[in-house]
């Protein structure tokens, strides 16, 4: 019976795979390049038009690159949109249905001991349970759509299952590619996570210290408390003071970031704890050892909460790192121009092919397909 449930989930996610490729994306621009031929039929000034939809550019930093054909053709979204979320739906209900069959039937009499769990891709919002370090189960996260946010509530091991003497039992949900999410945790505090973002923390906060790990980018508002919030990234961790804040890690990168919207924060970084106030935004380069602490408007760096990207002065190499995290591809760029700035917007709406072909009119830069991988040089 199991084993059809599977079956069954593999088949209606690979059916929601191809409506999407099918829908969000531009088949006949597959090379990646709009044709001259949409300009020779007339639709300049339409695409024109759209000029504020695909990107809004800084004028001081990209004056001149950017007067004409900017964007692409705009695209019958609402329709393909409705298509695709009816059909990626459709997936994650059979998919949830079957992680919850035997997490469920099974609650009674549940061990956490036993085998262990393989780790397999992620496709929907997944929660993996994990003791000692090791997978013990893992289901889909119930999602309900909200505007562009798929809300998740992530449950947590309830008092009775959490027995004495017994090592900490962890969650750990992780947010595929083209996927927000909102994580509410065990003492009321809430999350948002980015796509391609993780975030670890235990089943209960039962110590003096409310501690969790991430992974990617969180939006925290964190639950007053008189047990400290932290959020370790990496070599980093952030000490909550107050309430709200945007982090970005990446081991990747080598860089973490946060941005204070409100209240109080503390970034240690090198043995040292730096605390920043609100409006100002503080990154550490632990390849290089460097730290910055900046003013800052922190709306800007809160937008992909409104399914938006946003970019004011921001580095070649974290906005690829972005794109590549919420279209699921692999984009490199040559490390000689990885630390070129642009300020630029668009909605994440848009199809990966409008994507780079506007970030070819305003890098100046030349991006190749090769093998699946973009590369800008």
């Amino acid at each position: 019976m199991k084993q059809s449930y599977v079956k069954t989930a593999e088949e209606a996610i690979k059916k929601a795979e191809a409506v999407q490729y099918r829908f969000l994306t531009q088949e006949e621009f597959g090379s990646g390049q709009v044709p001259d031929s949409v300009w020779e039929a007339g639709a300049l000034e339409e695409q024109l038009d759209s000029l504020h939809r695909i990107a809004r550019i800084d004028q001081e930093k990209a004056a001149g690159k950017l007067k004409e054909r900017l964007c692409g053709v705009k695209r019958a979204k609402s329709r393909r949109l409705r298509i695709l979320r009816l059909a990626v739906a459709a997936a994650a209900a059979i998919l949830v249905g079957m992680c919850l069959y035997p997490w469920v039937g099974n609650r009674a009499g549940y061990s956490l001991e036993g085998t262990y769990v393989r780790e397999e891709k992620v496709t929907v919002p997944t929660v993996f349970r994990e003791r000692d370090e090791k997978t013990i189960d893992r289901r889909a996260l119930e999602m309900r759509e909200t505007g562009n946010t798929y809300v998740v509530t992530a449950e947590t091991l309830p008092p009775d299952e959490l027995l004495a003497g017994e090592s900490v039992v962890y969650e750990r949900v992780v947010i595929p590619v083209g996927y927000t999410c909102s994580v509410s945790l065990p003492d009321g505090s809430a999350v948002v996570l980015n796509a391609g973002s993780e975030l670890r923390f235990p089943g209960c906060f039962c110590d003096s210290v409310r501690e969790v790990e991430l992974k990617g980018e969180g939006y925290f508002e964190v639950a007053h408390s008189g047990c400290p919030f932290i959020v370790r990234a990496g070599e980093t961790k952030v000490t909550v003071y107050g309430t709200r804040f945007n982090l970005f890690y990446s081991d990747r990168l080598t860089v973490t970031e946060a941005v204070l919207v409100e209240g109080s924060i503390g970034l240690m970084a090198g043995g040292k704890e730096t605390k920043i106030r609100p409006n100002q935004r503080i990154r550490y380069d632990s390849g290089e050892a460097q730290l910055q602490v900046e003013e800052v408007d922190a709306d800007d760096y809160i937008q992909w909460l409104t399914n938006n990207f946003k970019y004011r002065g921001a580095r070649l190499d974290r906005i690829a790192f972005d794109l590549a995290a919420w279209y699921g591809v692999e984009i490199e760029v040559a490390p000689e121009i990885a630390v070129e700035v642009y300020s630029l917007e668009f909605g994440k709406e848009l199809s990966l092919d409008e994507v780079v072909w506007a970030l070819r009119k305003i890098t100046g830069r030349t991006v190749k397909k090769e093998g699946g991988v973009y590369r800008i040089e």
